[in-house]
């Protein structure tokens, strides 16, 4: 959106359109000429700005980002403070109150807290401080994730609380969660199986254990958490 007037005010002054397309073949050559200018150029720019401010409110309306419901479904929130006046569908609303519900047996403001894999937005509103440096550890390639476990282990001599998401939350074919995906994502889930197996070594190794989970997410906690 803030970039639309600004491209619309770089269309509208433009004065005229001379547009030529010359094909050559071995035996033929075609050549055509597109001129518009003054009345017909007003008109192509006129509808044109119409049909652009028309598509951009459909998409506006029914395609959130990374929230594909229409707008008129979207009207609940989710019970934190920090989201007040944000509203989202009951079903997403509902995955997300149990979620903060359920957690908050294990977390309090202030503690490490791992949100695997993109959903940094739980640190903000449970308060907690990112085990890692990125709170999106979707940012990291394997090597890097693996490396920052273990440099965030060496900083804080802590196991954090696992929040892990089971199914992906973003792009076009996830945007609509919790409602089934619409396909299969492979190539998305196959980039993604080289962290996985990496977080999944790391719970191994330190015994975590699956306490809770609801259609959408898990809770994992270490030994001394329970």
């Amino acid at each position: 959106w803030i970039a639309f007037p600004i491209a619309a005010d770089y269309f509208l002054n433009i004065r005229k359109a001379d547009v030529s397309v010359n094909i050559l073949e071995s035996n033929a050559q075609f050549k055509a000429k597109l001129l518009a200018e003054g009345i017909q150029w007003n008109a192509v720019k006129r509808y044109t700005t119409i049909l652009c401010i028309g598509v951009c409110l459909y998409y506006a309306w029914y395609y959130p980002f990374f929230d594909y419901h229409e707008r008129t479904d979207m009207r609940y929130s989710v019970n934190s403070k920090y989201l007040r006046g944000v509203y989202t569908t009951k079903e997403r609303a509902d995955v997300m109150n149990e979620l903060i519900s359920e957690s908050s047996k294990y977390i309090k403001p202030g503690d490490y807290l791992l949100a695997y894999h993109s959903m940094p937005l739980f640190n903000y509103i449970t308060r907690t401080v990112p085990y890692v440096r990125n709170s999106m550890p979707w940012f990291y390639n394997t090597s890097v994730f693996n490396a920052e476990l273990n440099l965030a282990y060496e900083r804080t001599k802590v196991l954090p609380v696992i929040i892990r998401q089971k199914r992906k939350t973003f792009g076009k074919s996830g945007s609509a969660w919790p409602d089934p995906e619409p396909f299969y994502d492979a190539i998305w889930y196959k980039k993604n199986a080289p962290r996985d197996s990496c977080m999944n070594i790391f719970l191994e190794k330190n015994n975590y254990s699956k306490v809770w989970e609801n259609q959408m997410f898990e809770i994992l906690t270490p030994p001394a958490s329970k």
